[in-house]
């Protein structure tokens, strides 16, 4: 997690305690870094001290996928709690931005009603992702 702008951070996780990291700012952004956490479900807490009037939140979250014999992927990601907006999809190097709508500006064409619109995104560009990298492997053969 990243704060642009910011002076310090502070990413607070209960587990079953409350544990922190901190960091101090370097050239005006302050980073948190934390490898191996432990599938889950967490209360997170942001806070920090900034200067100006305002500060950026760059979350990034990564995680290994196994391949088949075939090296191809499969991933599915339930996209229900994040909000809506535009964001970076990163795949083995292929960057896509896409934009995740709100549940109901979904088409009448959606099997399920508990279906997030974005979830559609999601899976439209994971498949583009998916081919692209198929590709990429052709070509660099």
């Amino acid at each position: 997690m990243k704060a642009i702008g910011a002076d310090d951070l502070n990413v607070r996780a209960k587990m079953l305690l409350w544990l922190t990291k901190s960091a101090e700012a370097k050239d005006g952004t302050a980073t948190v870094f934390q490898a191996h956490v432990p599938s889950g479900t967490y209360k997170i807490r942001i806070d920090g001290k900034a200067s100006g009037s305002s500060v950026k939140l760059r979350i990034t979250a990564v995680q290994k996928i196994e391949v088949d014999s075939d090296g191809s992927i499969s991933y599915q990601y339930n996209t229900k709690s994040i909000p809506a907006g535009n964001f970076e999809v990163k795949v083995d190097g292929i960057t896509k931005k896409i934009e995740l709508q709100p549940s109901e500006s979904l088409s009448s064409e959606t099997n399920s009603s508990e279906q997030n619109s974005s979830e559609e995104d999601v899976g439209g560009i994971t498949e583009k992702i998916k081919e692209e990298i198929d590709n990429g492997k052709k070509h660099f053969q």
